[in-house]
């Protein structure tokens, strides 16, 4: 087949496929097209062999692999919320007819979150800078840029470190988008990519995600219809705290949450996050691997204590907490202790198991003829 049919065939594919993306019936079969068509393009695919990724250690946190940034693809619903919210806040910029300048920070191999919107919409009224520190990425970008012809829109495609790159005097955004993130904001670095950018934000300009809010909260391991009991926040990044941030404040990046005097029959602390795109288009717990929860089991904290936390740099940037736990009370409780219900032997049944999953029973007592004892 003759090159350039081919890469026309390439370039059709790749606008449909992300016309498919500001639908609301998207599904997987979509974006593995998607994928497909883009690996093509850039040689750069979801299925690559994850042994030849290479991520780039950084005093900030890890610049993960091209291949993991490609992979992110394939989460239906976080990349169609990033993408639509993004649509929307280009929709609301442009609304008094202006143009509206975006940098986009770690695009990755595919520039996930804003070339199919481009693809999709060519006659939309933006000027992009795009940034990434791996040069397959920029070179992969490159190869996008050039078939979809987006040279009147991208006015710049560098390699750069996004927590150490400046603008040209005077160069500012309405929008500035990163998505270099993890669960709790682990070992990625947006929030000192945040913490750097926002400096070149208009004053009435948005960082997207808008917000990233950490909270904590009592759990159950086993629901049993038992709800989480919320303890309060961890930590929430939006403009306002990267630009605190940016001016050497890091008090909040440490503090304190109490519990209260009498906790509730919770055995996990559970940390949530929640992710706010822009306005309305939000992910909350479980609806990508982003806001998948993350537990600390079999703990019984002390009442009217206080979980201490801060965020640490090294190995990796992430959110450490002091538990204050509870004295061990490793005493069963006797036979004819029937508790509340009158049941003898429940109390003591269930402190055994409490008692076994913490591997604090004491190997002596054993299960006998399918019971406790």
């Amino acid at each position: 087949m003759n090159r350039n049919i081919a890469l026309t065939d390439l370039q059709t594919q790749l606008t449909h496929h992300a016309h498919s993306l500001f639908r609301p019936d998207t599904h997987a079969g979509h974006l593995q097209a998607l994928a497909d068509v883009l690996g093509q393009i850039t040689g750069i695919s979801v299925q690559d062999d994850p042994c030849s990724w290479k991520s780039i250690a950084l005093d900030t946190g890890v610049a993960i692999s091209p291949q993991q940034a490609a992979r992110c693809l394939l989460e239906v619903q976080r990349s169609q919320v990033f993408m639509q919210g993004i649509a929307q806040a280009i929709a609301d910029k442009t609304r008094d007819g202006s143009a509206v300048d975006i940098l986009y920070a770690g695009t990755g191999p595919y520039g996930l979150l804003l070339l199919p919107y481009l693809a999709a919409f060519p006659a939309a009224p933006v000027r992009v800078t795009l940034l990434d520190i791996h040069a397959d990425n920029i070179v992969a970008i490159q190869q996008l840029v050039d078939l979809l012809q987006l040279h009147g829109k991208v006015v710049a495609i560098e390699q750069a470190d996004a927590t150490r790159w400046m603008a040209s005097e005077g160069q500012l955004f309405d929008l500035i988008i990163s998505e270099t993130m993890n669960t709790l904001l682990r070992r990625e670095p947006q929030v000192w990519i945040f913490s750097h950018l926002q400096q070149f934000l208009k004053t009435d300009g948005h960082l997207i995600p808008e917000k990233i809010h950490l909270q904590a909260w009592l759990a159950v391991e086993q629901k049993r219809g038992i709800a989480d009991f919320r303890l309060g926040d961890l930590f929430t990044l939006n403009r306002d705290m990267a630009r605190s941030l940016h001016r050497g404040d890091h008090s909040l990046l440490s503090g304190v949450i109490p519990l209260p005097d009498t906790c509730p029959e919770h055995d996990c602390l559970k940390l949530t996050t929640d992710i706010q795109v822009y306005g309305d288009y939000r992910l909350g717990e479980n609806q990508s691997s982003l806001n998948m929860p993350v537990y600390q089991r079999n703990i019984q904290l002390l009442p009217g204590g206080r979980i201490q936390f801060c965020y640490r740099q090294s190995p990796f940037p992430e959110f450490v907490l002091e538990l204050p736990e509870a004295p061990s009370d490793d005493l069963l409780p006797d036979f004819s202790d029937t508790g509340s219900l009158g049941v003898f032997q429940i109390k003591r049944i269930w402190k055994k198991s409490r008692l076994s999953r913490v591997q604090k029973l004491d190997s002596s007592i054993e299960k006998k003829n399918g019971r406790w004892i």
